[in-house]
């Protein structure tokens, strides 16, 4: 079981090495007020994030194929890491 679980801040270190990697998240909009739509992202990479961002708890992903735009997600909101379920441990 321990295998099959990575903790948030160990995913976080990974990301920053630039090695690429799968991540799922959901999706959360306050503005719109909308949640709860599951995004799978392959072979993403982790982007700085713009300085008008202040949120500490945004990253900022893209994908190697490369999106037309940047992926802000919330670290809180990330469920699986390289296919290991993300835990705050």
């Amino acid at each position: 079981m321990e295998a099959d679980v990575i903790s948030l801040k160990q995913a976080l270190e990974l990301m920053r090495t630039g090695e690429p990697f799968d991540l799922t998240f959901y999706q959360c909009d306050l503005k719109k007020k909308t949640a709860g739509k599951r995004v799978d992202l392959f072979n993403a990479v982790m982007r700085p994030v713009p300085r008008t961002i202040k949120n500490k708890n945004i990253i900022n992903i893209n994908t190697i194929e490369g999106l037309d735009h940047n992926v802000f997600v919330h670290i809180y909101l990330m469920t699986r890491f390289n296919g290991k379920k993300i835990t705050l441990r």
